[in-house]
């Protein structure tokens, strides 16, 4: 992916994304889970070897995202900085 670019990945498209520059990025994703609660194939963390490879993926399949993403630090709010992110 490059500047600008839009993925659209639809229902049931198991995907991740992972960074592979030294630069900094912003990704912003938009989604919906239609049947959350209900059952894995609403909205899973599927087990995918590539992902795990890049410190990405779950080890077991889960449909709670507390549980797929608890070994990582809470997200917190910053400031944009000029100069923070490229300007072209």
């Amino acid at each position: 992916m490059r500047q600008w670019d839009f993925v659209h990945c639809p229902p049931g498209t198991e995907h991740v994304i992972v960074g592979a520059g030294n630069g900094r990025c912003v990704f912003l994703a938009i989604g919906a889970r239609k049947h959350i609660g209900q059952d894995c194939n609403g909205g899973a963390y599927t087990v995918d070897e590539a992902a795990l490879r890049h410190g990405a993926g779950v080890e077991t399949q889960v449909s709670d995202a507390n549980v797929a993403y608890e070994r990582f630090a809470p997200s917190r709010p910053t400031r944009y900085r000029d100069g923070w992110l490229p300007s072209d």
